[in-house]
């Protein structure tokens, strides 16, 4: 008989699949963690629809190296950052995640497939030496990000399950315009554990203009706190809900830079009294 390893036995795959499920490895990973407060009104402009505004303006800037075991036996090594947003769904707080770049192509295709994760290649450095944390994306040949900060007190080992929020769909074959089927809501759940870490201390956030990656469209307005971590996860995810194409289009094509109108103009109450 003849082996054709593009298709998969289906009894056999759901089996497979199953046992991994019951038996999942956790990724191992070492991660800084920085927030910055923005202007409000900047934060009300990035959520989609159902998403509202959280409790703050808070923005999070992380960058993790992680291996992760998708299947027995099977290794992958990444550097990878997550830019979110604090917002709520239905009284639940949690992260919006506006963009993740990534390394490696393997950690995109099955972020964006399986999660809707806006994932992008990048290069992304992280650094932990002499008692001080550095870390940048680049993308396009642009530094966009970096962060430094030195560690601080240590902190306490603690497990918790957190939150991020992102959205699911694929563009219209047609026109490119709107999307083919239903679009998702769909809530990342990420059980963690840190085992050791610290406080982060004096840290620096540095935002460069790219018209592909704007995050420095999303200013620093003040640093609130920062933490490294090393530890591992477990990630899963669900479906939320169901939401019109409509609510996501003018947020989505920002995964494929793609910026046909040059963004929107949002007045900030600090420039009105800045007037007056």
């Amino acid at each position: 008989m003849a082996k054709l390893r593009f298709v998969q036995d289906p009894a056999r795959l759901e089996k497979a699949l199953a046992a991994r499920r019951a038996d999942p490895k956790p990724s191992d990973s070492q991660m800084i963690r920085i927030f910055y407060e923005t202007d409000p009104e900047i934060v009300a402009a990035l959520l989609p629809r159902p998403l509202k505004p959280a409790s703050r303006p808070e923005i999070m800037l992380q960058f993790s190296h992680v291996v992760m075991r998708p299947a027995p036996g099977v290794e992958i090594p990444c550097a990878n950052a997550t830019v979110a947003v604090l917002a709520n769904y239905q009284g639940r707080e949690g992260w919006y995640v506006l963009m993740m770049p990534m390394e490696g192509e393997w950690v995109v295709i099955s972020g964006r497939e399986r999660f809707g994760e806006p994932k992008k290649l990048a290069d992304v450095a992280f650094t932990n030496s002499d008692g001080k944390v550095t870390a940048s994306v680049t993308r396009h040949g642009v530094t966009f990000i970096e962060v430094e900060a030195n560690l601080a007190d240590p902190i306490q080992p603690k497990t918790w399950t957190e939150h991020l929020f992102c959205y699911k769909g694929l563009q219209n074959i047609e026109t490119n315009f709107g999307f083919d089927g239903d679009c998702f809501l769909t809530q990342l759940n990420w059980d963690r554990e840190w085992r050791s870490g610290n406080n982060l201390a004096d840290a620096k956030i540095t935002l460069r203009e790219s018209a592909v990656d704007p995050i420095v469209d999303v200013p620093v307005r003040k640093i609130v706190g920062g933490v490294y971590g090393k530890g591992s996860a477990i990630t899963g995810g669900e479906i939320l809900q169901k939401v019109p194409g409509e609510w996501l289009q003018p947020f989505y094509y920002g995964r494929y830079d793609d910026n046909a109108t040059g963004g929107i103009e949002v007045a900030l109450a600090s420039e009105q009294l800045a007037v007056a």
